[in-house]
């Protein structure tokens, strides 16, 4: 399969993480959803 042939998706519930802008301070949500794509524009 080329990869040209492979339709463009993109994430339409990426998780938005939180931080106090100090380095290394982003923490992941507990639990993480599964995932969903949308064709992108």
């Amino acid at each position: 399969m080329e990869v040209e042939a492979l339709e463009l998706n993109l994430f339409s519930n990426a998780p938005i993480l939180e931080s106090s802008s100090e380095p290394e301070d982003t923490v992941p949500p507990a639990t993480i959803p599964d995932i969903e794509l949308s064709p992108a524009e």
